[in-house]
């Protein structure tokens, strides 16, 4: 049995990427993974974490003195990093899958993990924009998605993506 950490930033339904969250983390815990979430507070949340800990709301859409800060947190969130440390220490995942950070996230969460000398925490991200229709971190040793037409090798992560 693993412990995994699904990191989204929405934790409500509200897409495609909240889809495949979701199924992803119900199909693991079906084969009898503990699964735990971490993204932003909402009040439709469906998922979470044993200390729901969580970061506040940004809603561009809605109006407010408090947007005045979101072009310097859409960059790097102390929130956010402190928040995802809390919720490793407590967990102690096996491995952090990382989906849909951007803007609400950022990549500042990534500097959450604070590991003991000469240990990693394995991480799956999944990377998709405009311009890259799908591609995907792959943990070594997995079985690769499905590939079309470049491919990228590194030591410890394949980076598999095709375009539009």
């Amino acid at each position: 049995m693993m412990k995994i950490l699904m990191v989204n930033k929405f934790l409500y339904p509200n897409g495609g990427s909240e889809t495949y969250i979701f199924k992803l983390g119900e199909q693991l815990q079906k084969k009898g993974h503990e699964v735990q979430y971490f993204g932003m507070e909402h009040a439709g949340r469906i998922v979470g974490n044993r200390l729901e800990c969580y970061t506040s709301d940004m809603n561009f859409h809605a109006g407010g003195v408090g947007k005045l800060l979101y072009p310097f947190r859409i960059i790097y969130s102390g929130e956010a990093k402190r928040k995802m440390r809390r919720v490793l220490e407590d967990f102690r995942p096996d491995v952090v899958h990382l989906n849909n950070i951007n803007f609400q996230l950022t990549p500042s969460i990534i500097y959450a993990y604070r590991p003991p000398a000469r240990s990693v925490l394995p991480a799956a991200a999944v990377i998709s924009s405009s311009a890259v229709r799908t591609g995907a971190f792959m943990i070594p040793g997995s079985r690769a998605c499905l590939e079309r037409s470049r491919q990228v090798s590194m030591p410890c992560v394949r980076l598999t993506e095709w375009w539009m």
